[in-house]
C-alpha cells in the first residue's frame, strides 16, 4: 500500500496546509485532501509542485507500507 505524508512533512516544515497552498499554487481542498488522505487520484503535476515547494523527493511524500 503506497501512503502519502504530506501532513507529517508540512508538520517538519512548521507550515499550515493554508500556507503550503498560497505558496504552491495548489488549492486548499487539495490540499487538505492530501492530508486527510481523501485525494481521488494521483496528479503527477501537484505531487512535482508539493517537491519543488517542500524541497524534497517524491519518496519524503509517498512511502510504501
Amino acid at each position: 500500500m503506497i501512503v502519502n505524508i504530506l501532513a507529517e512533512r508540512l508538520k517538519e516544515a512548521d507550515m499550515t496546509p493554508e500556507k503550503f497552498a498560497e505558496q504552491s499554487g495548489i488549492s486548499l481542498d487539495t490540499i487538505n485532501a492530501w492530508c486527510n488522505g481523501t485525494f481521488g487520484e494521483l496528479v503527477l503535476s501537484e505531487l512535482y509542485i508539493m517537491c519543488k515547494t517542500l524541497h524534497c523527493n517524491i519518496s519524503d511524500l509517498l512511502v510504501m507500507e
